[in-house]
């Protein structure tokens, strides 16, 4: 049987923990993570602010890309 332990009391040798013990997370999360268009949405709307968050994040993700495109290969469509 599970049963909670509480502040000042030791549960006894036979008694389960109800949650398992807190470890740290298997890793960090990164500092330059982006911004998901839902997540700046929901911080407008918390706000209620119009802070074109969702905009400013479009743009920074196109120009990284088009910083990027000589590393993509792709050929060009020929029609038949």
């Amino acid at each position: 049987m599970c049963s909670p332990s509480r502040p000042g009391r030791n549960p006894s040798a036979t008694q389960k923990p109800c949650c398992p013990p807190v470890s740290a997370p298997p890793h960090q999360p990164k500092s330059h993570s982006k911004l998901s268009h839902e997540v700046a949405l929901r911080v407008e709307k918390a706000f209620g602010l119009d802070m074109n968050l969702l905009r400013m994040q479009a743009w920074h993700d196109t120009t990284r890309m088009r910083a990027r495109a000589g590393e993509i290969d792709v050929q060009r469509y020929q029609p038949a």
